[in-house]
């Protein structure tokens, strides 16, 4: 990792992490919906 950066992985590479990441946060998004969160959040206060 420390490698990385000093110099920087592979495009290929870089755009998997990336697919990966934006799949993470659909699959997130879809378990959290934001109108949950924020009337949560309401209740607390």
């Amino acid at each position: 990792l420390f490698q990385w950066a000093l110099e920087p992985a592979e495009d290929h590479l870089l755009d998997k992490f990336f697919e990966l990441g934006y799949q993470d946060a659909a699959v997130w998004a879809g378990q959290n919906p934001v109108e949950e969160i924020t009337r949560e959040e309401n209740l607390a206060e």
